[in-house]
């Protein structure tokens, strides 16, 4: 039965470029919570909370990459460039404002890193000119999003980054991760509890890393402020005073941030 659901998610017009393991660990977890009948569309609901509801519409990525190598052919700004492609997905639009002290207040704490891992990545990866990166970083980048992901290393190679930055599919259940300085986890803490609230100390555990990023936002993406900024700290302060980390947080208009020192 769980590889027939599986097959029938992946073979969807809406679900066909998510990561076949994340189907299926989802669909396995799912079934066990569920009666038979609504394992499929409980699964499904599960993969738009954590997946499809950052794109109002889904993107053509193809559409985006001839748009941007067009543009590129009109502008020297890459900042200018890229813009257009960062707001179509909530979390990176709702980031633009405040990216540059995003960033650069991060940095701050933990030195210029010489490597960064970004997980659920999104199109985070993109903001990497108000990023200030020095120029032997190395940036990688991991999501659920196959087509996302092939999109970001199409962009990548056309901007001249490939040597830098490169972008895989990955599960942070299931899947592992290098050593780096800097872990990203932008926004992505609500929506592991959601999956399996009992795997987050662990999976922040494991991470091999000096500094995990964690962010929230502040707002829900209808723009409500629903008291979220106090709902999540409470979240991330529980779990670190279970550890021996330093931390260091930072509040902006719409994340709060989190830096940890392992």
């Amino acid at each position: 039965m769980i590889d027939n659901i599986v097959d029938s998610i992946v073979s969807s017009k809406k679900y066909k470029g998510i990561y076949p393991k994340t189907v299926e660990r989802i669909v396995r977890e799912t079934s066990r919570r569920c009666v038979s009948k609504d394992v499929e569309k409980n699964s499904k609901n599960l993969l738009h909370q954590i997946w499809g509801s950052y794109y109002t519409h889904y993107p053509d990525f193809e559409k985006l990459t001839d748009n941007l190598k067009k543009n590129l052919q009109d502008s020297n700004d890459i900042k200018e460039t890229i813009l257009p492609i960062l707001k179509i997905h909530s979390s990176t639009a709702e980031r633009i404002p405040i990216s540059i002290d995003f960033y650069k207040k991060i940095f701050e704490i933990t030195g210029s890193p010489s490597s960064i891992v970004d997980i659920a990545c999104g199109l985070n990866p993109l903001m990497f000119p108000w990023m200030s990166l020095a120029s032997d970083c190395k940036y990688l980048s991991y999501d659920i999003d196959i087509f996302e992901v092939e999109f970001l290393n199409d962009i990548f190679s056309i901007l001249g980054q490939n040597n830098r930055f490169k972008s895989f599919t990955g599960d942070i259940f299931i899947d592992s991760f290098p050593y780096c300085d800097i872990v990203f986890m932008l926004k992505l803490l609500p929506l592991l509890y959601l999956q399996d609230k009992g795997e987050v100390v662990n999976i922040l555990s494991n991470l091999e890393c000096n500094f995990i990023i964690i962010s929230f936002p502040t707002r829900s993406l209808s723009g409500k402020n629903v008291g979220m900024e106090s709902n999540y700290s409470h979240m991330i302060e529980s779990i670190i005073n279970t550890q021996k980390w330093k931390i260091s947080r930072l509040v902006f208009r719409s994340e709060l941030v989190y830096v940890i020192k392992k």
